[in-house]
């Protein structure tokens, strides 16, 4: 094979010879993805017999610039379809570009070829950190294990690693559980019911743990059913929620219900109107999640607030301090409690 003697031969030329991606071949000569990346024995000596044939010669300037900051942090979430998520993406924006950052952004779609995808191609640019969103995704952490050994800095937000790694700010969910419950329980409510989605995350068995702790300090009737109410979430997400409601003020027979999320608390505000209820009067509702339109609401949701501009805040003051000192032994995770927004619904 005959080439321009003045052409530097590149990876993507001995990727092509060798059928393989341009990722495998800096994996075998340049000793990226570690961990992450896997080429057999065969496959590597056929590259590094392509590369010798080639006459290729690694780029000392590229290998010198990859221990240098690239201004660039990505943000990966299973999707960002979701008014949390959407928040989230742009408080990351705002941030980061406030601190010289650019910011990549990508979502995994419950998909482990899509993560893969999406880890080494971070992996690939030099990124200077990632921000994972962990909010409703704990299906994910399992295949975020090869993530964290090869990316050079890594925060998950909303949620925390279920395994021994790996830096988080999350915010307080029981700390959330516990002034909701207190602000109803000095209303006089005493039939407190809370609705969870998912009753196996991390993040409910946070809630009804800290639910069912509270309600036993303050002497509220303990009946094991009111802990956590659990819907699939098409039903939670039905508009008319009726079905629901009358489950929980007919058999459940409650005062005030703590939902799942601010638009879970909408859909019930409405259906208890259907019904013939008055919210606070007769049954008082709290959200969680503080979303930008709930003040707007009618009547305004009284809601839990995750402080989302605070949690990204600090992720990203976590990443720079991870940066300029890699060795820092000082260095810890961060639970931001939450806030109690009290407007008219509770």
């Amino acid at each position: 094979m005959s080439r321009n003697p003045t052409s530097r031969v590149k990876m993507s030329d001995i990727a092509q010879r060798a059928k393989v991606s341009r990722m495998a071949v800096s994996h075998v000569l340049m000793g990226t993805g570690k961990g992450y990346i896997r080429v057999s024995e065969k496959t590597a000596q056929r590259i590094r017999a392509i590369a010798r044939e080639l006459g290729y010669t690694p780029n000392r300037a590229a290998q010198q610039l990859a221990g240098k900051r690239s201004g660039v942090l990505g943000i990966l979430a299973n999707d960002w379809m979701h008014p949390t998520e959407l928040r989230i993406l742009s408080w990351m924006h705002r941030l980061a570009d406030q601190r010289g950052y650019r910011v990549l952004a990508a979502q995994a779609n419950q998909s482990v070829e899509s993560l893969k995808k999406y880890v080494a191609d971070y992996a690939g640019r030099g990124i200077d950190g990632l921000i994972f969103v962990a909010f409703g995704n704990d299906a994910l952490w399992p295949l975020l294990r090869g993530a964290f050994d090869i990316l050079p800095r890594v925060v998950s937000v909303l949620g925390r690693p279920d395994f021994g790694q790996g830096y988080y700010v999350d915010t307080d969910h029981a700390e959330g559980i516990r002034q909701a419950v207190t602000h109803l329980h000095r209303q006089g409510r005493r039939r407190i019911v809370q609705v969870l989605e998912d009753p196996d995350s991390l993040m409910s068995r946070s809630r009804a743990e800290a639910f069912q702790q509270v309600c036993r300090e303050l002497e509220i009737d303990d009946d094991p059913r009111r802990f956590s109410v659990t819907f699939q979430g098409a039903t939670l997400r039905n508009p008319s929620y009726v079905g629901f409601v009358e489950e929980l003020i007919g058999r459940l027979q409650a005062d005030a219900i703590i939902a799942n999320s601010d638009s879970s608390a909408l859909g019930i505000i409405h259906a208890l109107y259907y019904k013939g209820l008055r919210t606070p009067d007769d049954v008082g509702v709290v959200g969680w999640g503080n979303d930008v339109t709930m003040p707007f609401a009618v009547p305004n949701l009284t809601t839990i607030n995750f402080r989302f501009e605070e949690i990204i805040a600090t992720a990203l003051d976590l990443l720079t301090a991870m940066m300029e000192d890699p060795g820092d032994k000082k260095l810890r995770s961060v639970v931001i409690p939450p806030e109690l927004m009290v407007r008219q619904t509770a």
